[in-house]
């Protein structure tokens, strides 16, 4: 299958996508989770020490790849959310382009423009609601390091292909430790493949452990309270909250879906998955899935790189292998392409549902026609003051982005069968969390809180189960309320009082 086009066509193609994408995701609402990261790299930016002043659940890295669009939105005074998109945007084409290079020199049997096309709509297109987040990221800077792995003669690169392809591998495993599997496996199958160990000492696997030990030295360094604050926080309270990983494997959860898109994706090929190009984009697939399964968090974005992986398998390989060898029958191959067709739609529309739309509590901030409020919220997650706060010019004043603290100690005492001494460490990790709340609000005296109401849960009571929170909400008055765009309940803004002490 060769596509009809030329090269300079192609990138006039893909240069449409990338405009028409960034007008469209400029349009959208900025996700939760990209608008907190950049409130944390903005603190860190102005001096506030990482996982001290503002608490992030995430490695530094997390933090670190937003800090360019803050500080281009201090030097051009336009909104880092633009930026973000721009920088993302521009890596993906730096990726597109650089991988595309990496096809034509690397000897695999595939055509160097179906893979740039194919490329495009899976990690420009198909992110959707996930653009920009650090998964997205992660995936999109894995694809150089997967070529190199799957070729057979690295030799065909220059030594700078494979420094600058490792160094997108490395950054992909300092965003997430789990990622190092997307690795690991097709490494693995082509050492069996191959058995030729010379080639795990190649310029692109230095680089790639290269900037990992240095990564972690400067976590050391730079970023000591991650090892020493947050390490214990994410053992006992974040990382055994989890959604049930056999419930995941349904067809309608994330994870049932993966298995399907990535069974779908090389059911035609037959043995020749074996070859190198097709294999290793599977295992890379299984390797981001099972990064997904060991989180079991559920969240779209954390889906995403494994979708995207056998999306990108079924588009520049599998499409042009079948297309070709399917006969003069072709009712299998428009069967097939018909199903792919639809799982692509369906992953985007999964990715579509993480946008929500926070534009009634912004209003009601705005309403208040406070200029530059700070801002605190008493909720389950992030989102109620995230994205509002920079949506509205505030300043964030809190040290947590939520309760999640709270959060992850209740639902380990709901599920019961602990003993004493656990119970105790929860409770524990319960008053640290309003312990956080407590100064935030007598020390820092934010202009407006924002607390999560409904039947389920009363954040409001539970904080003023500590008498001095109590106290210090006799200066705020309660001003609207609106529903919650994420669960049943309300989100209650309750206003500073002007004479307030």
């Amino acid at each position: 299958m060769k596509l009809p086009i030329s090269d300079t066509k192609q990138r006039l193609l893909l240069a449409f996508i990338a405009t028409a994408s960034v007008l469209f995701y400029i349009s959208r609402p900025t996700k939760d989770d990209i608008s907190w990261l950049l409130v944390v790299a903005d603190s860190l930016l102005d001096g506030g020490r990482l996982y001290d002043d503002i608490i992030e659940t995430n490695p530094p890295m997390s933090v670190l790849i937003y800090t360019p669009a803050i500080i281009l939105e201090r030097i051009f005074h336009l909104k880092a959310e633009i930026f973000v998109i721009l920088q993302t945007m521009i890596t993906c084409l730096l990726c597109i382009e650089f991988s595309t290079r990496l096809i034509a020199r690397s000897g695999l049997n595939m055509k160097s423009g179906i893979f740039r096309i194919a490329t495009a709509f899976v990690i420009i297109v198909l992110p959707m609601g996930a653009f920009g987040q650090k998964d997205h990221l992660a995936f999109v800077a894995s694809l150089p390091l997967l070529l190199i792995i799957a070729s057979a003669d690295r030799r065909q690169f220059t030594c700078s292909d494979q420094l600058v392809a490792g160094l997108f591998g490395g950054l992909t495993m300092a965003i997430k430790p789990q990622f190092a599997l997307v690795f690991i496996l097709p490494c693995l199958a082509m050492f069996f493949q191959r058995r030729r160990i010379s080639d795990l000492h190649s310029p692109a696997f230095i680089a790639a452990g290269a900037l990992v030990v240095i990564y972690a030295v400067i976590i050391c360094l730079l970023f000591p309270s991650f090892t020493s604050k947050m390490l214990p926080v994410l053992t006992e309270i974040y990382r055994p909250v989890h959604e049930n990983r056999l419930l995941l494997l349904l067809p309608n959860y994330f994870g049932g879906y993966i298995l399907l898109v990535l069974i779908v994706a090389v059911w035609p090929l037959g043995r020749k998955v074996l070859q190198p190009l097709p294999l290793v984009l599977l295992l890379a697939g299984i390797g981001f899935f099972l990064a997904f399964m060991e989180q079991a968090k559920g969240w779209p974005y954390q889906a995403y790189p494994a979708l995207a992986s056998g999306l990108l398998l079924g588009l520049s390989v599998t499409l042009p292998v079948f297309n070709r060898e399917v006969g003069p029958s072709r009712s299998a191959f428009f069967i097939w392409l018909g199903s792919f067709a639809v799982l692509f739609a369906w992953a985007a529309r999964f990715l579509v549902w993480s946008w929500i739309d926070y534009t009634p509590i912004e209003k009601a901030v705005f309403d208040l026609e406070l200029k530059q409020p700070s801002i605190l919220s008493i909720a389950a997650s992030h989102g109620p003051g995230h994205p509002v706060t920079r949506d509205v010019n505030g300043k964030w004043a809190g040290t947590l982005s939520s309760r999640w603290i709270t959060v992850g100690a209740l639902k380990q005492k709901k599920l019961g069968n602990l003993s004493d001494e656990r119970n105790r460490s929860l409770d524990n990790w319960v008053s640290l969390d309003r312990a956080y709340l407590r100064h935030d609000i007598l020390e820092k005296k934010p202009d407006v809180i924002l607390v999560q109401r409904s039947s389920d849960f009363d954040w409001l009571a539970w904080a003023q189960e500590d008498p001095s929170i109590a106290a210090a909400f006799a200066h705020y008055q309660r001003t609207s309320s609106v529903a919650n765009p994420e669960d049943p309940g309300t989100i209650e803004i309750w206003r500073r009082l002007p004479n307030g002490s």
